[in-house]
């Protein structure tokens, strides 16, 4: 590299090639001009990445109808898909499927508690408790279920009026759901 002395004692640098820093920026100016500001951050191969996620997007918003789902979204559903996948390859049921399996259990000829048949009354009771087991705790497998979650869902709880639930409305659901999660440990019917 050769050095020329400047005027006022300065020294001058004679360059053949423009240093590699100086080429950066300017690839960057012009990536950003072309590509727009959220590309500019990606390198090349990134981008051809992101534009083929943003093109299968595009064709599932328009195939789906769903003009505001986002990878995000997809993602989610993903991992919802997987958690309901190992569930079903654990055999261990969700909240609806348990909940109908025992209503059908405790409802059947000589299915009540010491063999005995159930009178309408318990029936009726039977079958709003898996209404509200189906609600509180929606498609979530049996084994997750907390504790923390049967409490969570006590206190939140309305009446059909929108009043929070009496004390007595309480203890009896939660000896309900108590029955349920009991017989979900020892059931007599196989849950398929």
């Amino acid at each position: 590299m050769p050095v020329v002395m400047g005027g006022k004692g300065r020294i001058d640098f004679i360059l053949k090639k423009r240093p590699r820093h100086l080429k950066k920026p300017k690839r960057s100016q012009r990536s950003y001009r072309e590509l727009g500001a959220d590309a500019a951050k990606f390198k090349f191969d990134d981008y051809t990445s992101y534009c083929g996620w943003q093109l299968l997007l595009k064709q599932a918003q328009e195939k789906h109808r769903l003009p505001f789902l986002t990878v995000e979204k997809v993602f989610q559903g993903f991992e919802a898909h997987q958690e309901i996948w190992f569930r079903e390859k654990t055999n261990v049921p969700d909240v609806p499927r348990a909940a109908d399996q025992w209503f059908e259990d405790k409802t059947s000829e000589l299915g009540g508690e010491g063999g005995r048949t159930l009178s309408l009354d318990f029936k009726k009771e039977h079958k709003q408790t898996v209404k509200y087991l189906k609600k509180a705790f929606g498609r979530r497998s049996v084994d997750t279920v907390t504790h923390e979650m049967v409490e969570k869902y006590l206190k939140k709880a309305k009446r059909v009026d929108g009043k929070p639930l009496s004390q007595q409305t309480r203890k009896s659901r939660l000896t309900q759901f108590k029955m349920f999660f009991n017989w979900c440990m020892n059931p007599k019917a196989r849950l398929d």
